[in-house]
């Protein structure tokens, strides 16, 4: 399973990491795994979880 760290992640998508990061925090996307220092790591779920609430944005 491949992880990818939040940063890559903006990047690959455009948005912010803040905007992932409120999305976080109301709960719309969570990361499902975290790194020992709490870093957010996104797997191909989280990905294509993203992928639907960009299309209904």
């Amino acid at each position: 399973m491949d992880l990818m760290k939040i940063g890559d992640l903006a990047k690959q998508t455009g948005l912010s990491i803040r905007t992932l990061h409120d999305d976080d925090e109301i709960r719309l996307l969570s990361s499902s795994h975290r790194t020992e220092a709490g870093h957010r790591l996104y797997d191909s779920r989280d990905i294509m979880r993203l992928q639907q609430i960009l299309s209904l944005r």
